[in-house]
């Protein structure tokens, strides 16, 4: 059987689904967040006034 698709770009497809499959994993499971103490909070004066 002769397949005509596109190996390398099916190759190249599936190597990104599975990076992007991961980086969710990792960004959702393993990965600690951010500290509240690294966000820069707005102060009584900064805030937009109406």
């Amino acid at each position: 059987m002769n397949d005509d698709y596109n190996k390398p770009g099916m190759t190249t497809f599936l190597a990104v689904l599975v990076f992007n499959l991961v980086f969710f994993v990792y960004l959702s499971f393993i990965h600690e967040g951010v500290n509240d103490s690294e966000i820069n909070k707005p102060t009584e004066t900064s805030k937009v006034k109406l």
